[in-house]
């Protein structure tokens, strides 16, 4: 037996993912692959709408299962596909778009509340118990040239000849450019 959701007049449902547990935490939008990315404290999981109602599981990761509440914010990069998450261990993880992690890096930013990625510099803004801070990526070229046990098939995403900021795998550090008090 399905639980039917109480629905105010004047609103239509089209369709309901129940994959989750517990609550859901922060729920962000893909308009390239047009699937959404929610996290509750145990997974997060990128699913869609199916034109007929229902919902699909594409990719889903779970969090150690001693560390509830894992992930406290993430914010998604439209132009950049990447999936920014603030978590607990004192680690920025980025995902693309198959929930692949593509970067972990070390912060210390405390607990983060909310994220804002502003796309045009590509800069992350962090609000959180260590106030509002503004983060860029610094590109480590020397380490990458170095390391000859680089995938091949990881390429970072290049524009115009230059390789994108946070695109840029395992050779790249998060830096704090600027606290707002």
């Amino acid at each position: 037996m399905t639980e039917e959701l109480s629905l105010r007049p004047g609103f239509n449902l089209d369709a309901a993912f129940r994959g989750h547990l517990s609550s859901v935490r922060r729920i962000v939008y893909n308009r390239r692959t047009r699937h959404f990315v929610s996290c509750d404290e145990h997974c997060l999981v990128q699913w869609s709408a199916e034109p007929d109602g229902t919902t699909r599981v594409h990719h889903d990761i779970q969090f150690p299962n001693y560390q509830s509440n894992f992930i406290t914010s993430c914010v998604l990069s439209q132009d950049l596909n990447l999936l920014f998450a603030a978590c607990l261990d004192d680690n920025l993880r980025l995902y693309n778009e198959r929930l692949r992690l593509k970067s972990c890096m070390p912060w210390s930013n405390g607990v983060v509340r909310e994220m804002l990625f502003y796309e045009k510099r590509h800069l992350l803004v962090t609000a959180g118990s260590y106030g509002v801070k503004v983060w860029e990526c610094l590109l480590d070229y020397e380490a990458f040239r170095l390391d000859k046990t680089s995938d091949l098939f990881d390429v970072p995403k290049i524009k115009d000849g230059s390789v994108l900021p946070w695109c840029f795998g395992k050779y790249q550090h998060v830096r704090l450019r600027a606290t707002l008090k």
